[in-house]
């Protein structure tokens, strides 16, 4: 630094409802490159305004201070930073150290504001200048006050400032300790510019160099007079402001962290709760009717899709779609499927109710006619072959049907002859035990010219969980409890392969509608109940097989009600879903509500938090300032603070989030043997609970921050903002 010059400098302090106060009026002098320079003065001289303004603490109102030639008034706020950061040492009268840290922390934040390497050989230098070797472990609250202001000293001139201002630094000891400060003052001074304000003229006169004093604001003495230089452009490189590193601001920000214990308890709370509303609330808004069938069929281990034909009003309103009657379809529709939907194989499953002489949509087993509280009937056909038992990984006992009176019966029609035993015609009741038992067994059926009879040849195990279904299969049940499992298994059953009669193949198209239903049935088209196709390609294959609505047709002529068709998939996974998903809707429009409320009360209780952080640590900030950190240090240190913050409460919240959807999820599904999955906690929950959470902190920061770093340090440190 080459000199500094101050030329007619002006300051008034004012005050809102409050006379202006003048502290500096018209001062000018300039200072040399070294040595020991008092500024003496009664209390409200101005002495303490003009050391804050010369350090870039305070700004000034008129008038001009020069550094190198170079206008303070240029200065931009990374400048002004650099500027105290590198080229000038503060000295406090209370010395203003950070009592929670040890004696080489605080020395050596100066250094690390700089990023400079080596800074703990600089440090240890620095003690050593001032004689405290060997206290650099020591908590500085642990310090006499002599031995706190040589720490203040070591801080101020460890980064080997230029010029080294102390305001009163042995206002506050006594006579021997301050004599001692003094000289180990007056020994940096050989080297450095060092201005000391003080009220001490003896000191002054002792170890001064030169002695400016005030009054009123003004200069009414200098034992020193020089010519105030011209303010010529001279730039000089100023250090570089090398910003406080990370790891330091980290640790900063912790301790800020635990400054208000009950404000951070409450505000934990509050936002552990608001950002686990706003995790299910996501859950509930992330729910998709196709993705929930998709998951349900790997929860209750469907073995295979179900595709049928439905209709409906409006296409767009795909919810009123699901309350209208399945309907058979044709062979046209059958192809149209196949372009819908990317399967291994499509299997029909041929339709029953082509007469009302057959029951209508059923055909029943003459063999439990006397029991018909529960009776077991045929709701459809399907022709087997060893391809078909192959794809789709089922097991077969017995053997394939050879004629037309010869059929397999399912699994699970093995169960209802198990509950119910077998009774012939003008026979005795059976118990049924085994496969064994009903394999040779004949199976016959009332047709309008008599009866018709099959052999069963064996028993297909078609891979349904029969334990998920065991509350309602051949049983009377709570509807109130278990009728979303019912409605599962009737799905199954009535669309599916569990009450179909496996024959051999030909037998519908060649032998069942000619032969049994008359001429007038041979050229018949929707006979097609619905088509099963084997689960194959993983869960984005499933999705996408659920997402199969397309309108295929025109609406239908002549129709006042004019219809669509088109496909969907059904079974216990859909129904499962369908059963829930009003609900489902509901609960999501409540969620995403009070998850937006939620979000704004958490984004004011971090404000609340961090608002009474800063009041608490405002000194400490102001220090921070006062020795060279910028506002984006102080940003730093506040982002770590509130990023230890959100990353915990983040972390918790998922936590939680996840457990609450496992209980809303379970709650939903009481009754449900098998719980079904209609919540899901996954990434973009995470995504979304985090997101809201740094938004909130975000916000909670930036409010009081820059209110407060929109003061000058020296504000900041006297508690005046």
């Amino acid at each position: 630094m080459k000199y500094i010059s101050i030329h007619e400098l002006n300051k008034t302090y004012r005050a809102k409802g409050c006379a202006d106060v003048p502290a500096l009026k018209g001062v000018s002098f300039d200072l040399p490159e070294k040595g020991m320079v008092f500024i003496l003065g009664k209390s409200g001289c101005g002495k303490s305004t003009l050391l804050n303004v010369l350090g870039g603490l305070d700004s000034f109102d008129g008038g001009d201070v020069l550094v190198n030639g170079k206008s303070m008034k240029d200065f931009s706020a990374k400048e002004l930073d650099a500027y105290r950061n590198g080229s000038v040492g503060f000295v406090f009268q209370e010395n203003n150290l950070l009592d929670e840290y040890t004696v080489e922390r605080n020395v050596g934040l100066a250094i690390e504001l700089q990023s400079e390497k080596g800074g703990g050989d600089l440090v240890a230098a620095a003690l050593k200048n001032v004689d405290l070797d060997g206290f650099g472990d020591r908590k500085c609250n642990r310090l006499s006050g002599g031995q706190k202001q040589r720490v203040a000293i070591a801080r101020a001139i460890v980064k080997e400032p230029e010029m080294l201002l102390c305001d009163e630094p042995t206002g506050s000891l006594d006579s021997d300790t301050g004599e001692e400060i003094f000289n180990l003052l007056k020994k940096i001074s050989e080297s450095t510019l060092v201005v000391v304000v003080s009220h001490d003229r003896e000191s002054a006169d002792k170890f001064g160099d030169r002695v400016i004093e005030l009054k009123n604001g003004q200069v009414i003495s200098d034992s020193a007079h020089v010519e105030v230089k011209p303010a010529e452009s001279q730039p000089e490189a100023q250090k570089k402001h090398g910003g406080l590193p990370a790891k330091r601001a980290f640790g900063i920000g912790a301790g800020f962290l635990i400054a208000r214990p009950v404000r951070l308890a409450l505000c934990v709370i509050i936002c552990l709760i608001t950002f686990t509303c706003v995790g299910v609330s996501d859950s509930f808004a992330s729910y998709n009717r196709e993705k929930a069938i998709a998951d349900n069929l790997v929860k209750y281990e469907t073995p295979y899709y179900i595709f049928v034909q439905t209709s409906a009003r409006d296409l767009e309103k795909l919810g009123e779609s699901f309350s209208y009657t399945k309907s058979t379809f044709n062979e046209t529709g059958y192809e149209r499927l196949k372009t819908l939907v990317k399967c291994n194989r499509y299997d029909k499953v041929y339709n029953f109710s082509l007469n009302s002489t057959f029951g209508g949509s059923s055909y029943h087993i003459e063999e439990l006619r006397d029991n018909r509280n529960q009776t077991l009937f045929f709701h459809g056909v399907t022709e087997l072959d060893e391809n078909f038992v192959s794809d789709y990984g089922f097991t077969l006992y017995g053997e394939y049907p050879q004629s037309y009176d010869e059929i397999v019966i399912p699994d699970y029609m093995f169960e209802g002859f198990k509950t119910y035993g077998y009774k012939p015609k003008d026979g005795t009741l059976q118990a049924i035990s085994s496969y064994d038992d009903i394999i040779g067994k004949t199976l016959s059926h009332e047709n309008r010219d008599g009866y018709l009879t099959f052999k069963v040849v064996g028993v297909l195990d078609t891979n349904v969980n029969k334990k998920i279904y065991d509350r309602v299969m051949f049983k009377e049940y709570d509807a109130n409890k278990y009728d979303a499992i019912g409605m599962a298994n009737n799905a199954m059953t009535r669309y599916g392969l569990q009450s179909v009669m496996f024959t051999v193949k030909g037998f519908y198209r060649d032998y069942f509608v000619p032969d049994l239903m008359g001429e007038e049935y041979r050229e018949t088209d929707s006979c097609i109940a619905s088509v099963i196709s084997p689960i194959t390609g993983g869960k984005k294959a499933m999705v996408e097989a659920a997402r199969i609505h397309e309108r295929y047709h025109s609406e239908l002529p002549n129709e006042i009600d004019h219809r669509y068709n088109y496909f969907m998939l059904t079974g216990d996974a859909q129904e499962i879903v369908d059963y829930k998903d009003d609900t489902m809707e509901l609960c999501k429009t409540i969620f995403f509500y009070t998850a937006l409320g939620t979000s704004v009360v958490s984004a004011l209780f971090v404000l609340y938090y961090v608002s009474g952080v800063v009041t608490e640590k405002k000194r400490e900030i102001g220090i921070l300032r006062a020795i060279g950190a910028s506002k984006g240090d102080i940003f730093k240190i506040f982002a770590a603070q509130n990023g230890i913050f959100a990353a915990g409460l983040i972390a918790l919240a998922t936590v939680f989030s996840a457990v609450a959807d496992v209980i809303i999820n379970s709650h939903l599904t009481k009754g449900y043997v098998a719980k079904a999955l209609f919540l899901s906690f996954s990434i973009r929950q995470f995504a979304v609970l985090a997101a809201v959470a740094i938004l909130a902190v975000a916000v909670g920061i930036i409010i009081p921050v820059v209110k407060m770093l929109m003061a000058k340090p020296v504000d900041i440190i006297s508690g005046r903002k």
